[in-house]
């Protein structure tokens, strides 16, 4: 028996004729949409040199109207600072990388894409760009503690350790007030510190750090680590040693008491207010320490802010009481700066290394537990 065809011939002939007739209707359409396409790529407007046509696509409206307009306008340095922000926070970070480069060369320098930039050089890991660009910043800026103190933390990731020890140093040294620099960067400076084995230096840098604000800055986490790295490196306790009972007049305008600093006695006021250890210019160099800028910072005062420089006492000892590496303030006038005969000011910087109770008289001080 042959194979049956169950298709009617008139369904057959019926196909036939449909195909006869789409085909041109197929090809109409063709035509057609390659002619909205090319009419759409030649009405659009197009990005010369900005960015790619990829990025750009998945730009949102406003940073496409930005790409957009540098067209028109391709040197325009704020839509252009606008644009490479945008593109920073959409983490196209090689765009803007790419961006920043083609605008420099097509414009000139623009200090204003710098931050943009060394965002998306540090979210795409290129830290030798980062440190490129940063150093750029600093000679165009060079009192910019921000911008050393971002160089830092770059060089701590290309485990510059040296170099982010310098920049931190710096960010702290050239802040109109380091009593208002965050932990951050003198964590930093201690960490590289650390780096570079030098675990006695990183307390020191901590307890500079809780100098200036002893009640608060003397925090549980702080005084573990110092207690850590004293450990570590075997260095001098980093607070207070002894106890002593010492007796002043009550009610008096203020306590005065004699005080050893490296070795060398002075009357001082004792100071609970204040946060750091003052002493006249005089006194201070007979004490044998040197002032420094980079340990001053700005005060306030009766006649407003001033600037006071700082040093480093090795030892200064209350009674029994003592501490070693001692932060000091070094007031600018030789003598006097703080009435007839008084030497300084006993602040925090020392008092804050103790429990220290004054009752009726007594001045009482007991090592930290």
């Amino acid at each position: 028996m042959s194979n049956l065809d169950f298709r009617p011939e008139r369904a057959y002939e019926g196909t036939a004729e449909q195909r006869s007739f789409v085909l041109p209707v197929v090809m109409l359409l063709l035509v057609l949409a390659a002619g909205a396409g090319a009419f759409y790529y030649f009405t659009q407007p197009k990005v010369h040199y900005a960015i790619s046509s990829s990025t750009f696509s998945r730009l949102d409206h406003k940073s496409k109207a930005l790409a957009l307009r540098l067209n028109e306008e391709p040197c325009n340095r704020s839509v252009a600072r606008d644009l490479t922000q945008s593109l920073a926070t959409a983490g196209e970070f090689a765009a803007v990388i790419s961006f920043v480069n083609l605008t420099e060369a097509k414009c000139g320098e623009n200090d204003e894409l710098w931050q943009s930039l060394i965002i998306a050089q540090d979210g795409s890991s290129d830290f030798t760009g980062a440190d490129a660009t940063l150093t750029r910043v600093i000679a165009k800026f060079p009192n910019s503690s921000k911008a050393y103190f971002q160089r830092g933390n770059n060089r701590i990731k290309m485990k510059n350790f040296q170099g982010a020890y310098d920049d931190y140093r710096k960010a702290i040294y050239i802040y109109s007030d380091p009593s208002k620099i965050r932990y951050k960067a003198f964590e930093g400076m201690a960490n590289a510190a650390l780096k570079l084995n030098r675990p006695c230096e990183a307390v020191s840098i901590l307890q500079d750090y809780v100098a200036f604000d002893n009640l608060d800055r003397r925090t549980p986490a702080v005084s573990g680590l110092m207690r850590d790295w004293q450990k570590q490196g075997s260095c001098s306790d980093p607070f207070g040693s002894g106890k002593t009972r010492m007796k002043y007049t009550h009610g008096a305008s203020g306590i005065l008491l004699p005080v050893s600093v490296n070795g060398t006695i002075g009357q001082m006021l004792i100071d609970t207010g204040a946060s750091r250890t003052s002493l006249t210019g005089s006194f201070a160099k007979r004490a044998g320490i040197k002032a420094s800028e980079t340990d001053g910072t700005v005060v306030n005062t009766a006649n407003g802010q001033t600037w006071v420089l700082g040093g480093r006492a090795e030892k200064i000892t209350l009674g029994k009481a003592s501490v070693k590496n001692v932060p000091v303030f070094i007031q600018n006038n030789s003598a006097n700066g703080f009435g007839q005969g008084v030497d300084g000011l006993l602040g925090l910087s020392f008092l804050g290394n103790f429990k220290f109770t004054l009752n009726r008289g007594q001045l009482i001080l007991e090592p930290l537990s």
